[in-house]
């Protein structure tokens, strides 16, 4: 598992945090300030609360880091992160769609997902739950639906359900210029 470990301010500047052999993370802020950590788990976004980590951003703790040098221990369940949502994206001409940034959105956690050569995509998501999947093009949100792409995200758009296993062949099929579903 790819796992990367941000610190975001309130004004949403950003910073990685370096990793180290022993699994730990270190970054380093300009100066105290409130902050958001975001742990992410191979494109699966987690957010740091006092009592674990949570799904949705909404429900994080800010930080307050002052001058001293602050320690914070984070644990990621097992549980957490632990499906995969797996598919292609094609053009209706059926040649893959390489290097798009996708997103798997379900009830506050969003998952992230850059598409391979063959347009093959692998989203990790953060639980069990309804999956909606799209990506930008231009100004345009397309998101997929069964009888096709759409920009409709409330009534034509198909939700991925994950449950128990990983959901795996999925044909997200959008015309040769994606854009034209929003003209």
């Amino acid at each position: 598992r790819q796992i990367d470990v941000l610190l975001n301010s309130e004004d949403g500047d950003e910073w990685i945090a370096a990793s180290s052999s022993d699994d730990t993370y270190t970054a380093q802020v300009p100066g105290p300030g409130r902050y958001r950590v975001r742990v992410d788990i191979d494109g699966c976004f987690l957010w740091y609360a006092a009592g674990g980590l949570v799904s949705a951003q909404e429900n994080a703790d800010l930080l307050q880091l002052g001058d001293a040098r602050d320690t914070l221990e984070v644990r990621v369940p097992y549980a957490l992160c632990a499906r995969q949502i797996s598919g292609r994206l094609v053009a209706t001409d059926g040649s893959p769609l390489a290097n798009v940034e996708m997103f798997a959105e379900g009830n506050g956690p969003i998952s992230f997902a850059l598409t391979g050569t063959g347009g093959e995509f692998h989203f990790t998501v953060p639980s069990s739950g309804d999956y909606s999947l799209g990506f930008g093009a231009d100004d345009c949100w397309v998101r997929y639906g069964i009888s096709g792409a759409t920009p409709d995200w409330q009534e034509e758009t198909t939700l991925i359900t994950v449950a128990d296993e990983d959901v795996t062949g999925i044909e997200f099929v959008v015309p040769e210029d994606p854009a034209s579903l929003c003209r």
